[in-house]
């Protein structure tokens, strides 16, 4: 089991550290992690609070996994322009199809499943990870995955 999780937080590490040139270890954080959500999902505020929960629980991960030498710092959660309810900022250069990581609809090979994009082989940096919004706010998924916040980066490669 202990096998399994550091794993899993070391999955956290690599693929925050390979996702894009964005995203920089700056004082033992990491900086620049972009995650946009589709403009096709229905507003639902939960999802931003589901993000940030998520977020800190795997930070917490990633400290102690990397026996406190990492963490995860600024993140920028993209909103549709199309939701009204919540007061948010401007994107200045960030875009959905730039993002790291991508909530959308599920995908019709992997449903509900993280998973990442990428086109070489694992451990070439990924495209982006694709989570759902169900993975997000359906707290059944722990059964499956354990954590979110610890293991929801631990995914399978697709091509």
């Amino acid at each position: 089991m202990i096998s399994y999780l550091l794993i899993t937080f070391l999955s956290i590490f690599t693929c925050a550290q390979s996702l894009s040139s964005s995203v920089k270890l700056v004082d033992n954080k990491y900086e620049g992690l972009v995650i946009g959500i589709n403009p096709k999902l229905p507003e639902d505020p939960d999802i931003i609070e589901g993000i940030r929960q998520i977020m800190s629980d795997a930070s917490k991960v990633l400290w102690k996994a990397t026996n406190n030498r990492a963490s995860f710092g600024e993140i920028t959660i993209l909103v549709p322009k199309t939701w009204t309810a919540g007061s948010y900022y401007a994107a200045l250069n960030e875009t959905y199809d730039d993002a790291d990581i991508l909530v959308a609809h599920a995908n019709p090979k992997y449903g509900d499943s993280p998973y990442t994009m990428q086109y070489g082989e694992c451990g070439v940096p990924a495209e982006y990870i694709h989570i759902t919004r169900d993975f997000i706010l359906n707290d059944d998924v722990v059964a499956n995955y354990g954590p979110k916040g610890g293991n929801y980066m631990s995914l399978q490669c697709a091509s």
